[in-house]
């Protein structure tokens, strides 16, 4: 049985009513529209749809509602479409991400986005979800790590973050933050965080641009950020940084040369040295907590209320937010606004962590470089070698 268009179904409906046409006519027509080649579109909003309309009429105002410009919007169909098949019924694949942009950039319902763009609420459903599934899957695709060859070129971004040309050796900084939850209906209490609401922890190492190049989201709010990455794959399959450098890390975390190497500050410092490193450190470092406040800019729907959707779904829509903020850094597109982070302040330190496993060697590191930063330079005018 062939599939039939709306209009070859009322020429079959006018054929059962007996209506003035001979049925021999009527079925030809039938079969020759039938034979044309392949399904007819379905399922396809015409470029006259509000949805469309905006993505093409370069007069409105795409990035106000979709909180991308068309530039990041085709290159994030290009990273999730481009090893796919092509398409050929349903509904396209602009349509899907269009409507899953707007779903994420107002934080409404899915019967209020239905609504707006003439499209039934469970195929709204299918579209959020279909395009939500599609991007975790393609994550690697715009979440990952630096190559070796660029390396050097990050560690010098971290350098002149610092304003200190012997802040060398960094090529991450680590950080983590609380994104505000529903209650869920099981164990509750673990995703009460010490900021006094429910919430699940996104942990992200960037680099010196602010691009997240490792995330690790979902674990319960209540949960240590120092047992967070012990948990995480990073820590655990020591994926980065390569040896010979380090990433940076805020007093909740361990100072560490293994299984990973973070710097974290020095805690009550006293003596100049130290000072001086915390103050170089501080400047890196902050730079992840500008990347989330761009990030929660972006999609503020997302980041400054309990996320509506079940805390099984939540992680993969923090993790599509990290994603498309990735994809909009490599490509200029500026943050609408930048919201500051809420996190700044770091979790006391964790009691049930041994801190004597390679204690000190991780102290030597920070000590070494500490003193480097603040050995004096050699003046240039001075010759050392005159005896008075």
């Amino acid at each position: 049985m062939f599939p039939l268009s709306e209009d070859d179904a009322i020429l079959l409906l006018l054929l059962m009513l007996n209506v003035s046409y001979s049925s021999n006519m009527l079925v030809q027509m039938v079969l020759s529209r039938s034979n044309r080649g392949g399904r007819g579109p379905y399922c396809c909003l015409t470029q006259r749809s509000i949805l469309l309309e905006y993505l093409h009429n370069q007069e409105l105002d795409f990035k106000h509602h979709f909180r991308i410009t068309r530039e990041s919007f085709r290159e994030l169909m290009n990273q999730l479409w481009a090893d796919l098949p092509t398409r050929t019924h349903g509904w396209s694949r602009e349509v899907h991400l269009l409507v899953f942009l707007f779903w994420l950039a107002c934080g409404t319902s899915y019967r209020v986005v239905g609504a707006c763009f003439n499209v039934p609420r469970t195929t709204t459903f299918r579209m959020v979800t279909s395009a939500l599934n599609l991007m975790t899957r393609q994550l690697d695709k715009m979440v990952y790590f630096p190559k070796q060859n660029e390396l050097p070129q990050i560690a010098a971004g971290f350098k002149a973050l610092s304003g200190n040309d012997r802040f060398d050796g960094f090529v991450g900084a680590i950080d983590g933050c609380h994104v505000r939850i529903q209650a869920p209906e099981s164990l509750p209490q673990d995703y009460f965080c010490r900021k006094q609401f429910y919430s699940i922890q996104l942990q992200a190492v960037c680099d010196h641009r602010g691009i997240f190049l490792d995330i690790f989201t979902g674990y319960p709010g209540s949960v240590h950020d120092a047992r967070v990455l012990r948990n995480s794959p990073i820590y655990v399959g020591s994926l980065y940084p390569p040896v010979g450098y380090a990433i940076l890390g805020d007093s909740g975390y361990q100072n560490l040369t293994a299984p990973i190497t973070i710097t974290t500050p020095f805690k009550d410092t006293r003596s100049p040295v130290e000072i001086r490193f915390n103050k170089a450190h501080a400047k890196a470092r902050c730079i992840v907590e500008r990347a989330f406040g761009l990030m929660k800019g972006r999609w503020r729907s997302v980041f400054t209320k309990a996320l509506e959707v079940s805390v099984r779904k939540a992680p993969d829509v923090v993790a599509a937010c990290a994603a498309m903020h990735n994809v909009c850094m490599r490509m200029h597109d500026e943050a609408p606004e930048e919201l500051s982070d809420d996190d700044t302040e770091p979790d006391t330190p964790d009691d049930d962590v041994d801190e004597t496993s390679n204690k000190q060697n991780s102290s030597q590191f920070r000590n070494d470089l500490a003193a480097r930063l603040s050995c004096p330079t050699a003046a240039g005018d001075h010759d050392y070698h005159v005896v008075i």
